[in-house]
């Protein structure tokens, strides 16, 4: 069975409240009416008639059935009735609309749905939770996925993310990982680690600081794209911090000098509460006239729905390691530098090469 989306607070929370209030409004206005109606019946008709014979009259004036009046009408009683067929017609045709409203868009169904998936929720332990489902989140859910029998909820802002993340097969939950109600439904308290893999670095650090502040026993491991970036983290409250900068440094140097040194491997993974997840780095060449060439990787296709995660541009010139944020502008002869397990780094550069032949 497919897992569901469970949606944090949000603009489309607000907007299921609003509906399921709107129908108890239309409930209420047609039990208002059909209250007034009985009244008024029995006071404008008089004692000859039961408060049953106005309930009855009061109901098949408001839906307008055409069955015959229960008594006669006076003067005045068909004047009233003319009032609750008005009245009584608005209340079911708003009351009917706010209900087909909610069984065509399936709300009713997704609600049971996300109600199911919230109290799964509120039972798991010792579950991992992934902050980020970009290139490198979605690498990390599925590496552990596949080292580990523990359940993962995949967090994020992103409602396209959070829904490519439960097409995988985890838990999603759209909302932003720096607020404590999002982390806390995430079932923060009980779970066994937190992976922060968002960017900017300053999304990283607000969200390792709530999730330590929340649980300050929890292991937190985060993702640093800038140097800068890493103390603060740590002071933040990450128990350990992986910064993709360094991990492709360490590949350059390897390259440079022509051999891999034994103890820089064992700093190429990330370590997640015993399990590994192996990391690679991998380079592809920006040709001229290329999809990605002179234009920020922001509005071209470089960040291609791929595992691996483009960390940074070596600069054909000066050789000097540029970030790969959305403004970056890739040039004739620079590299891209992947970081990703290394078959999802090996595809990634195919893909790349690939595109701009």
């Amino acid at each position: 069975m497919r897992p569901l989306i469970v949606t944090a607070p949000s603009e489309t929370r607000r907007m299921l409240r609003r509906r399921r209030l709107n129908i108890v409004r239309g409930i209420a206005a047609l039990l208002t009416v059909w209250a007034i109606g009985a009244v008024g019946f029995k006071v404008i008709e008089g004692g000859d008639w039961s408060w049953m014979d106005a309930a009855y009259m009061a109901i098949v004036t408001m839906s307008t059935v055409g069955f015959e009046e229960v008594r006669p009408l006076s003067d005045n009683g068909r004047l009233f009735a003319m009032g609750i067929i008005v009245t009584g017609v608005g209340a079911f045709a708003y009351t009917f609309a706010m209900l087909g409203e909610q069984l065509v868009s399936g709300q009713l169904l997704s609600n049971l749905r996300q109600r199911g998936t919230e109290a799964m929720l509120r039972r798991l332990r010792g579950h991992y939770i992934v902050v980020g489902y970009g290139d490198t989140g979605a690498v990390v859910a599925s590496e552990l996925h596949s080292v580990s029998d523990s359940r993962v909820v995949v967090i994020d802002s992103n409602a396209a993310k959070v829904q490519d993340a439960s097409e995988d097969g985890f838990t999603g939950i759209h909302g932003d990982g720096g607020q404590d109600e999002v982390l806390v439904k995430a079932g923060i308290m009980r779970a066994s680690s937190l992976i922060c893999t968002v960017a900017p670095d300053s999304a990283a650090l607000m969200t390792v600081l709530t999730a330590h502040v929340i649980n300050p026993e929890l292991q937190i491991v985060a993702k640093a794209t800038l140097p800068e970036s890493e103390p603060k983290l740590v002071r933040a409250g990450a128990s350990k911090v992986i910064s993709m900068h360094h991990i492709a440094a360490i590949r350059i140097v390897d390259e440079a000098i022509g051999e891999v040194r034994p103890d820089m491997e064992a700093r190429k993974s990330m370590e997640v509460d015993g399990g590994i997840v192996r990391l690679e780095t991998g380079e592809a060449i920006v040709e001229a006239g290329g999809p990605y060439c002179d234009r920020a990787l922001g509005e071209s296709s470089a960040m291609f729905d791929s595992k691996a995660d483009i960390v940074a541009i070596r600069r054909a010139d000066t050789g000097r390691l540029v970030d790969a944020d959305d403004e970056a502008v890739p040039r004739v002869g620079d590299r891209l530098i992947l970081v990703g397990t290394p078959r999802h780094v090996a595809e990634a550069v195919t893909a790349l090469m690939r595109e701009q032949e």
